[in-house]
């Protein structure tokens, strides 16, 4: 099960959007992507579809196609730009952990699709409704006059609403695109010290790691700071684990065996 961060609307290792256009009943312009994500086993961490796309057709694809869809801490389908798209989402998750364990799940019953997991913005980071609504209706206006169409139709009208709402749209993508990167990093720390307890093996910490004293009923709390004058700070590792788990994890491989787990 991989996992990679998206900006909502395009997937950098793809490079295509994520959504079906909003004339895509006529067009047939559907992204590659829908059918990739349907036999690609990963986690995608997403703002939603942005309104230029057609996206209660998106989510009736991506369910016909078997990818599962969960919101973080909501049970409605984000927009990119505004929290709320209108549509309901049948499941929720309310935590990195809670994602893991159904990354894991599905890993185990062998599906090959995708999972996405819809991240929205924070109401007062969003676009104002109204400016979008406006701003778009006037992009759709000037594609149609400028006879733009197929591909170019959804960079035209990105680029008709950056100038529109005076660059705000293009704030709003670094805040998303922030919030991804940061949800995505708490869902692969999950996964890791998931993996690491499914095989029952000692943590994957740093060799200068120090080891916590004996004793004990539950373990003490772990060193910050440094290890010693030259060594990196406990808390810049990333070797898959967190400095909590491999000090916990230390102290129980060390300790009594007389001395009960909790």
């Amino acid at each position: 099960m991989g996992l990679v961060w998206t900006d909502g609307g395009a997937m950098d290792a793809l490079r295509a959007t994520l959504a079906k256009d909003l004339r895509a009943a006529e067009t047939f312009d559907e992204s590659a992507d829908l059918t990739v994500l349907s036999r690609t086993p990963i986690t995608i961490v997403s703002a939603g579809v942005k309104s230029i796309l057609d996206i209660p057709a998106t989510l009736e694809r991506l369910e016909t196609l078997s990818v599962a869809v969960v919101g973080y801490r909501t049970s409605r389908f984000p927009a990119f730009w505004l929290a709320d798209s209108g549509y309901d989402l049948d499941w929720r998750v309310d935590s990195p952990k809670e994602v893991a364990d159904i990354m894991a799940a599905r890993q185990a019953f062998g599906e090959l699709s995708a999972l996405l997991v819809a991240n929205p913005l924070a109401p007062a980071d969003q676009l104002d409704p109204e400016v979008l609504s406006g701003a778009l209706e006037a992009a759709l206006v000037a594609a149609s006059d400028s006879g733009t169409r197929g591909k170019a139709v959804t960079p035209f009208l990105l680029d008709h609403i950056q100038q529109v709402t005076g660059g705000a749209s293009v704030e709003v993508n670094l805040t998303i695109a922030q919030g991804n990167i940061d949800l995505a990093g708490q869902i692969a720390t999950s996964w890791s010290e998931r993996a690491v307890l499914d095989r029952g093996d000692e943590p994957r910490c740093p060799p200068e790691f120090p080891d916590p004293p004996t004793g004990g009923t539950h373990p003490p709390s772990p060193p910050s700071g440094r290890t010693h004058p030259a060594g990196p700070p406990l808390a810049s590792w990333s070797a898959g684990t967190s400095t909590t788990t491999c000090w916990s994890s230390r102290w129980a491989a060390r300790r009594p065996a007389a001395i009960p787990a909790r």
